[in-house]
């Protein structure tokens, strides 16, 4: 079935004088009204985290648990082994976790997997590695929740452990006494409580910081790691999560941190906004993500604790270099099962040709032993984007098991197809998920039952017209709204997100004022110049667009508006999302 591309248009809409009086211009006011924040004090919060304030740990289930267990550990001068795990999200969690600890006075060990030898969460040297520490207290970040057997396992060996988590919790383990001393989890509380969709980093900051206020010490200055890692998991940015990134993010963006100066130093943009999330998400997050994908995840541990500017040096233009090969790797896989998924949809593939998979108008699943473990997840989401349906990539580890790393449309609620493939005994995958994304093992000769099942799973939850790219447009504006008093009041929504989009505006009636200038190094961009009949005129980008052709004639589009600087003053600049020839609307635009 092929995708469609439909254009939801904004209604009129009246705007309050105190929320323009606010933000300072009415098209800022407007995004705030269209986004359920009608009045005063409400859009104050939205916009001022200092206006909301935190909505407090102590709703947080197994927190009075796991904290009081802590607080005996620091009286006790008790060996703490803190066990995280290998991407960003994991990693800063870990970081966080011992500083607190350290900041008490313990010298806690600390633990990353390795993705392609141990895969995620606790493993079975788990006891072995406590003992080895001489750790009496084991504290999970960002896993563990599903790793009972493992869990029972340090319970008999003597060690305890306390879980803070935020996947899943698996249904065998729903109404039964959980084997831990404590499991910190957001998940029981209701869907519309504001610490529900907290990250494994904003558990393990809520936990570490309670511990620290029971001692009278601060936990503010970790806020930079609790933003950068509830960006990079693609977090909802709404209730808690975005107190916290509003909160971390100008330290983060500034590079407080000499490991994170560092990385923004290398990439050019030391000093970025500081409401400006896609830092964390594109510049931050993915040289830290390389480590874990294609090697150890340790160094980008210390890169995130390290205090000495000489001593990470070096260890962030490893992570720039491993993060240019990560490029290249996930361009090849997603070249590969792009003309996989091509050759199904139009007849000419033949069932598998290319290792076990799927290719149905709910599910994609394809499978091959050669691709690198560490980047299938990346490749998986980018594939989900593309088609609108979620993607399961497999590839073989080196110890013969198959590896699947899954991404979903908004569609789809992945918990529910992985618990069910879970509970099947002929497919053996164990793994964990949450909404969009989900990862384990399994045997590689059941890689072809799992796509199979998951195709079935998947199609289930399938609704009426998910196959159409629905392009939501904000608001309406014209090239004369183009100014940066308008800009900086869209900015003041800022941090955009999962849960939070970046605003999109409609554009209507310009047309292409002179040819069009590739730019980057690549080519692979558009600078383009746009007029309307009233004499307005700006500049565009569109990231990409160099391969693509401009329909001939009067535009509508698709657009995005932010703060650039162009020779030393900053600018309006419109960004380019989509692109149609010009319709005529059917209703009065006011």
């Amino acid at each position: 079935m092929p995708i469609q591309t439909t254009w939801r248009e904004p209604t009129p809409i009246d705007v309050p004088l105190e929320l323009v009086e606010l933000v300072g211009h009415r098209l800022g006011a407007e995004l705030l009204v269209r986004r359920g924040f009608a009045n005063r004090d409400a859009a104050l919060a939205f916009v001022d985290p200092w206006n909301r304030g935190p909505t407090g740990g102590s709703e947080l289930p197994g927190l009075d648990a796991a904290v009081g267990r802590l607080r005996r550990a620091v009286e006790r001068r008790e060996k703490v082994l803190v066990w995280g795990d290998f991407d960003v999200d994991g990693q800063t969690s870990t970081a966080v976790f011992v500083l607190a600890l350290r900041r008490l006075g313990l010298d806690p060990a600390w633990h990353v997997p390795h993705r392609a030898t141990d895969s995620h969460g606790l493993n079975d040297g788990c006891l072995e590695h406590a003992a080895r520490v001489g750790a009496s207290l084991v504290v999970t970040c960002d896993c563990g929740i599903g790793d009972d057997a493992q869990l029972r396992a340090l319970a008999q060996g003597g060690v305890d452990v306390v879980v803070t988590d935020h996947h899943a919790l698996p249904p065998r383990l729903h109404g039964v006494p959980y084997p831990a001393h404590a499991l910190v989890w957001p998940g029981g509380l209701p869907e519309e409580h504001p610490i529900r969709p907290l990250t494994g980093v904003g558990v393990a900051y809520m936990t570490a910081a309670e511990l620290l206020r029971s001692f009278g010490e601060g936990g503010d200055d970790l806020l930079d790691l609790v933003a950068l890692g509830t960006i990079a998991d693609v977090a909802r940015l709404v209730g808690e999560n975005r107190y916290l990134v509003q909160r971390g993010l100008p330290a983060l963006n500034a590079g407080r941190r000499p490991g994170i100066k560092a990385l923004l130093t290398l990439a050019g943009r030391l000093g970025a906004p500081p409401m400006d999330a896609g830092v964390a998400g594109w510049i931050i997050a993915p040289p830290l993500n390389a480590f874990g994908r294609l090697g150890k995840a340790q160094p980008a541990v210390e890169l995130l604790m390290a205090d000495d500017e000489a001593a990470v040096q070096p260890i962030a233009e490893d992570a720039h270099a491993l993060n240019q090969q990560r490029q290249g790797y996930c361009e090849r896989i997603v070249e590969q099962a792009t003309e996989l998924v091509e050759a199904c949809l139009d007849g000419r593939g033949e069932p598998r040709a290319n290792g076990p998979y799927v290719v149905s108008d709910s599910a994609i699943v394809a499978a091959d032993p050669a691709w690198h473990l560490g980047v299938v997840g990346l490749a998986a989401g980018r594939l989900a984007q593309s088609y609108l349906r979620p993607v399961a990539l497999a590839t073989r580890a080196g110890d013969g098991e198959g590896r699947v790393s899954v991404r979903s449309a908004a569609w789809c609620d992945l918990n529910d197809v992985i618990a069910e493939l879970a509970a099947d005994p002929a497919i053996g995958f164990r793994g964990g998920s949450h909404s969009m994304a989900a990862g384990g093992s399994l045997p590689w000769e059941h890689v072809g039952a799992f796509a199979e099942a998951f195709d079935r799973a998947v199609s289930r939850q399938r609704p009426p017209g998910a196959l159409v790219r629905e392009v939501t447009l904000d608001a309406v504006i014209g090239l004369g709204d183009v100014t940066l008093p308008a800009v900086r009041s869209v900015a003041r929504l800022a941090p955009f997100g999962n849960g939070n989009p970046a605003p999109c505006f409609l554009l209507r009636d310009v047309r292409i004022a002179e040819a069009p200038r590739q730019m980057g190094g690549s080519q692979r961009h558009l600078r383009i110049a746009l007029a309307d009949d009233e004499g307005h005129r700006a500049w565009a980008v569109w990231w990409d667009g160099a391969p693509r052709s401009l329909p001939a004639g009067r535009l509508d589009l698709a657009l995005c508006l932010e703060e650039n600087e162009y020779e030393g003053r900053p600018e309006p600049r419109l960004v380019v999302q989509h692109l149609r020839p010009m319709v005529r609307p059917t209703i009065a635009i006011r």
